[in-house]
């Protein structure tokens, strides 16, 4: 009997140390040398407070739908849902917008994204087609292929029962959305940033001061606030392959698409509305500017959602 106890005991430990090493040997997620650490400071996410596998991250889907997608671009690795419409010459801002979160350093590039050469699933809209007929298409088309966040620096002043439907379907599959809130100093609403969907996460731009940027949109629908203005990124030119700084809300949102995908690498069973109010009770409420008001914000705050998601129970 006392045999039998320790060789089960014996088996027992083989299996715990195979376990224990098994988890250790998983890579732990590290942000590269990049200009845009800098954005991240700002909001609490640099350095890192939690552990984060490198595989999880990596698997999370992460899509972009915007205007000017470069499929050729050498130094981002996409899934195109649907052909790049880019011509040579035509500004290339879904470019632009995706080498933030996955551009890869080359020879000819020195320059990382925030999660270099992560798969990117793209759906590219030409800007004179811009509408809430292909928003919904683009959407819909997204929700079929399973990616778990899209990133849309993109909107229209219009809004659409059709597309607002669309919208809620892809929340209700599990997709949190991540939308800019527009760029045109304005308190008017824009969609897809302004439904009130919960899962649909509307961001704006703050400036160096750390105030509300003076040219991007405020209003009540705005859920958080990130970094930007000299934000970093492959120019939305196709002729040239150089970095140049931006500003806009455009380039505040795949910030916080960057930070959605953290999240759901630590808890992949957090739903989108889970995403949305994690954000926003951790994120810190600020006094700040916008043109010449005072006015309440939501500041990002990475770490403090990340170390609250690990065991986060709505």
């Amino acid at each position: 009997m006392q045999r039998r106890i320790a060789k089960y005991l014996f088996i027992i430990g083989i299996v715990v140390l195979f376990i224990f090493f098994t988890i250790k040997s998983e890579t732990d997620f590290s942000f590269p040398n990049t200009p845009n650490l800098e954005a991240f400071k700002v909001m609490n996410g640099f350095p890192l407070k939690v552990n984060i596998s490198q595989n999880r991250l990596y698997n999370v889907k992460i899509g972009i739908i915007d205007s000017g997608i470069d499929g050729k671009q050498r130094n981002l690795k996409l899934n195109e849902v649907n052909s790049s419409q880019v011509i040579v010459g035509n500004k290339t801002h879904g470019t632009t917008v995706a080498s933030i979160i996955g551009a890869k350093k080359s020879e000819d590039l020195d320059f990382n994204g925030m999660l270099p050469g992560i798969t990117l699933y793209t759906f590219d809209i030409q800007s004179n087609t811009l509408n809430t007929d292909t928003l919904s298409k683009a959407i819909d088309e997204m929700s079929q292929i399973g990616v778990k966040v899209i990133n849309i620096s993109l909107s229209t002043y219009k809004d659409s029962p059709n597309f607002k439907k669309s919208i809620e379907s892809a929340v209700n599959r599990g997709i949190t959305i991540v939308a800019s809130a527009g760029n045109d100093s304005s308190k008017e609403y824009s969609y897809p940033a302004s439904y009130e969907i919960p899962g649909v996460i509307s961001v704006g731009a703050l400036d160096d001061n750390l105030d509300v940027w003076s040219i991007s949109n405020f209003n009540d629908t705005i859920d958080v606030f990130a970094p930007g203005t000299g934000i970093y990124a492959i120019n939305d030119r196709i002729s040239n392959n150089d970095i140049e700084t931006f500003n806009g809300t455009s380039l505040s949102a795949p910030l916080v698409t960057t930070w959605v995908s953290l999240l759901l690498a630590i808890n992949p069973s957090l739903t989108p509305s889970e995403v949305e109010k994690l954000i926003k009770e951790t994120s810190k409420r600020r006094l700040v500017n916008w043109k010449q008001s005072r006015v309440y914000i939501n500041m990002a705050n990475i770490n403090g959602s990340l170390i609250k998601a690990t065991n986060y129970v709505e």
